[in-house]
């Protein structure tokens, strides 16, 4: 009877700690599912997930973690759609914000935010935007002719990164085919490389030097917006603003953009 008594208190013993956890975790009104690791959570499998052919999905364990986490009334869903920054904000985790800066228009609110698209409207004109075409056609053209042109074999992936860097370079920053646009390929790899690397700034770490490439990519750009400005005080012509970054030099220059504008560019601290 003893030996039954004591096996009894022993298993009850041992079931104790899960009986807590279970009740723990019930009172806590939290989507089903797994939290993963204590302190770091899912960041693991976030990370591979993103580094594998899935990209972004990550695979639940079971359907019950398959279901909608958040309902709301209309009142509820006007007020996130309609109140103003110092309630609800889009926040980016404090790593992001050190490499592509804490007035990315990906944080930006309120006003600061409406200026700044204010000053992209310029972009989006139909009379620039014929502009574009020819660019457009000639980067295109040149890239069909160096990477695919007399190939047997062609990574797809690869070249298309490429070609919308190229796009990007020429139309938005207004960067030819040249020594600063190769430079800039390699630092913008610096700085993708750190949005995924674990966040601690010490020499020789990734994250360290994707804020060292952030920090020499907007110098980059400010010397960029200095040269358009330049140009734009010496013709004071439309015509010059045949790239994102000299419309918004322009608008920095006779527009209250300015202020956010400069915000924006603050180097980061190595």
């Amino acid at each position: 009877m003893e030996f039954v008594m004591y096996w009894t208190f022993l298993v009850l013993l041992l079931l104790l700690p899960v009986f807590l956890l279970r009740a723990r975790r019930a009172t806590k009104r939290l989507p089903p599912g797994s939290m993963g690791l204590a302190v770091i959570g899912q960041s693991l499998s976030l990370f591979k997930s993103l580094e594998s052919q899935h990209g972004r999905r990550m695979v639940p364990r079971s359907n019950k973690e398959v279901r909608p986490d958040f309902k709301a009334q209309p009142a509820a869903n006007k007020f996130i759609y309609t109140c103003d920054g110092n309630k609800l904000a889009n926040k980016q985790p404090k790593s992001i914000s050190r490499l592509i800066g804490e007035r990315s228009i990906i944080e930006l609110s309120g006003e600061d935010h409406k200026r700044i698209r204010a000053a992209l409207v310029s972009f989006l004109k139909p009379e620039v935007l014929k502009q574009y075409v020819g660019k457009l056609d000639e980067e295109i053209r040149h890239h069909l002719d160096m990477h695919w042109h007399g190939k047997q074999e062609v990574k797809v992936g690869p070249l298309m990164k490429t070609l919308a860097f190229n796009v990007i370079c020429s139309l938005i920053f207004g960067i030819e085919r040249g020594e600063r646009r190769d430079l800039l390929v390699g630092l913008f790899q610096e700085l993708i490389a750190g949005l995924l690397a674990v966040p601690v700034n010490l020499p020789f770490t990734r994250f360290n030097r994707s804020l060292q490439g952030s920090a020499k990519i907007k110098a980059i750009v400010m010397d960029l917006i200095r040269e358009k400005r330049a140009a734009f005080e010496q013709q004071g012509h439309p015509i010059i603003k045949i790239s994102l970054l000299a419309c918004l030099a322009c608008a920095m220059k006779t527009t209250r953009v300015y202020s956010p504008m400069r915000r924006f560019w603050t180097m980061p601290k190595l």
